[in-house]
């Protein structure tokens, strides 16, 4: 087994290493398999830029915390969330999904389309809740006059 070394500046080979793989073995034994394992067992975590795109930024203990700095306040903002009748608002107009999101009172807040898929969907749980296998069967289908 060998490892050689070749410099970029002059090109010149460098033998670092010239061994069988048995010598190879007791050599990493020696010398390496310590040092691996402290590196592969790691320490304790240290903050840094890296922790920007971590999605455990929000509940890690080791990144600080500077309540009120830049006059921001401390208190933690509620999560936010966003339902398909909040898109469906927005889409026909951004401003009456605003202002649907600012929870005002509601006016006829579900439409045809939307009262089918939650009827659809009620049907489809009623199903499922019943014992036994498969959950839903040609049978259980409405009549087609039934709306």
């Amino acid at each position: 087994m060998r490892v050689v070394e070749v410099g970029l500046a002059d090109g010149q080979p460098h033998v670092q290493f010239d061994a069988t793989a048995e010598e190879a073995e007791a050599y990493y034994t020696e010398h390496g398999h310590a040092h691996v394992a402290r590196v592969v067992a790691g320490g304790r975590p240290v903050p840094g830029s890296s922790c920007v795109d971590c999605k455990q930024f929000t509940g890690c203990e080791v990144v600080p915390r500077r309540p009120g700095v830049l006059g921001l306040s401390s208190r933690v903002a509620p999560l936010r969330k966003v339902s398909v009748s909040d898109l469906r608002y927005h889409a026909a107009c951004p401003a009456q999904g605003f202002l649907r999101a600012l929870h005002l009172p509601k006016n006829d807040e579900y439409g045809s389309a939307a009262k089918l898929g939650q009827a659809v969907h009620g049907w489809i749980e009623k199903l499922h809740r019943h014992p036994g296998w498969p959950p839903c069967a040609v049978g259980d289908m409405p009549p087609e006059s039934e709306n």
